[in-house]
């Protein structure tokens, strides 16, 4: 405990400094500390926080603290973060309830535009940091508790309807597996194997000309080219570089990039590798060929952190006293067509040729950070105990909000105006049977499935006939396929077919 003590007494010396330099003050009395304590075997290290001071005034230590809107604990266990977030997002939420109702007020989509917008950003800030604690029992009942009411003005489904089958309905990705995947989306980016950005103090004034590129004119041009191509299959991905001097062929090189690597980005990786090729060599001309117009894009318009690079490698060159140009050329060219054949035969056979890592790109980390959170999203929709009646018809999860009625959502969700329901929540006398005298109890399942009532049978015969008219599967189950149409086919039913309180009147 000494030790850190002596530690901060380093550090306060460096931060008087400072101040003095910039003619600024410290204020003891606005300074807080919060202190996570070391464990060795489940045992805490130190029994009590160390004394620090400012001056003569000792700094007071709190359990928590607020910094830039992030509430950091002792524990760094994020819950009260996720508390304090939570409640001021359901503050907010009371108000849907005036501008929203289950067959009134404010569309569903509207409503969802606002929580994608407004909502979820606020609940979502500083997850970068916390997200890897997002999946604690008490942060995910935090979250998942903050973002509800605004699921259930989305879905207009009765208020008993579970997290999880309101998350599916309304194609919100649960809370909790979003920030985890922007906290791994935040630290992929940290590593070395991130392109990086691109610089704007580093690119040219805006004033000087934009770096362009040209279609090539003829098949030989003067100077040294290298001529550059990408191949991707179930083979993985590959690049090709030729390079010619006076048409002849003076060197080729393949390699082999990581599984699943993005066509565009191989493309203007393998003009990086041949544009670095020529590092050192002062004076002449150098000709950059490629037949993807999309990587020249990138390249001369910094379109991110590889992109970037490569430029500031190419104005290099050209401080060196050498002539650069980038060309366009069709894949019937020459040299293009060489390139081709060896990135093809690099991929097809990967045991002959080297293996290089390629950066990663922004986007290439978000998607995969959304298909690890969508995969834990399908495996928690598929192996949970709530929403089974919804589970049944939606067995698959995705972000479309697909515009059921409120109507629709009760047999969806099976939370509805039906005896069974009713009975099961004590809100009737009733013994739950439903009125077709077969004994059974009515349910959503039961209604949409077995009921012998002639109204609801009528009903029932007319939409799977339309179903099976527009080639939709009958049961009915709702698919990433699963057409608009159809949808609203299964409106059309729910307002036909008669529900409780209908078939009372």
């Amino acid at each position: 405990m000494r030790g850190l003590e002596e530690a901060w007494e380093a550090v306060w010396a460096a931060c008087q400094r400072w101040a003095a330099t910039h003619k600024l003050e410290y204020a003891p009395e606005k300074t807080t500390a919060v202190f996570a304590p070391s464990w060795r075997r489940g045992k805490k290290m130190a029994k009590r926080g160390p004394r620090l001071k400012i001056g003569g005034t000792t700094i007071r230590t709190e359990e928590s603290m607020k910094y830039l809107g992030v509430i950091i604990d002792r524990g760094l266990s994020w819950r009260e973060h996720a508390r304090h977030a939570a409640r001021n997002i359901m503050t907010s939420a009371q108000k849907i309830r005036g501008i929203a109702g289950r067959t009134w007020g404010t569309e569903p989509r509207i409503l969802r535009e606002i929580f994608d917008g407004a909502i979820r950003p606020a609940l979502m800030y500083g997850a970068e940091i916390w997200g890897e604690k997002a999946e604690d029992p008490i942060i995910r009942r935090h979250l998942r508790a903050a973002q509800r009411a605004f699921l259930l003005g989305v879905t207009r489904a009765y208020r008993t309807t579970s997290n999880v089958a309101l998350e599916v309905l309304a194609g919100c990705t649960p809370p909790h597996f979003e920030a985890a995947a922007r906290h791994a989306n935040w630290r992929e980016r940290g590593t070395a194997e991130f392109e990086g950005k691109a610089v704007f103090a580093e690119g040219p004034h805006p004033a000087e000309p934009e770096r362009k590129w040209e279609e090539l004119p003829a098949e030989t041009i003067p100077g040294t080219s290298f001529w550059t191509d990408a191949s991707q299959g179930d083979g993985g991905t590959a690049i090709g570089i030729v390079k010619t001097e006076g048409g002849e062929t003076k060197e080729t090189r393949g390699l082999r990039l990581q599984d699943g690597y993005p066509t565009h980005m191989a493309e203007l990786y393998a003009l990086g590798i041949a544009i670095k090729s020529v590092a050192g060599q002062r004076g002449g001309n150098f000709n950059f060929v490629t037949d993807s117009r999309v990587a020249l894009d990138m390249l001369t318009k910094r379109k991110g952190g590889a992109a970037h690079a490569i430029l500031k490698e190419v104005e290099r060159i050209e401080t060196e006293g050498a002539t650069v140009k980038l060309w366009w050329s069709s894949d019937r060219n020459r040299g293009i067509a060489e390139a081709d054949r060896i990135a093809k035969r690099a991929r097809e056979n990967p045991e002959e040729f080297p293996e290089d890592h390629a950066p990663i790109t922004g986007r290439m980390i978000k998607k995969e950070a959304t298909r690890v959170a969508m995969a834990k999203w399908q495996q928690e929709w598929d192996q949970g105990d709530k929403g089974r009646a919804t589970h049944e018809i939606i067995g698959t999860v995705d972000r479309r909000l697909r515009g059921w009625s409120h109507r629709a959502v009760c047999l969806l969700t099976g939370h509805g105006p039906f005896r069974g329901y009713l009975r099961r929540f004590n809100l009737t006398e009733t013994t739950g049977e439903c009125v077709c005298s077969t004994g059974a109890q009515d349910t959503a399942k039961h209604v949409m499935e077995d009921c012998e009532e002639q109204g609801r049978m009528e009903a029932r015969g007319r939409w799977r006939r339309r179903q099976e008219a527009m080639g939709g599967p009958v049961p009915f189950k709702v698919t990433a396929q699963t057409s608009e149409e159809e949808v609203r086919n299964f409106n059309k039913f729910t307002e036909e077919v008669r529900m409780e309180e209908e078939l009372e009147a």
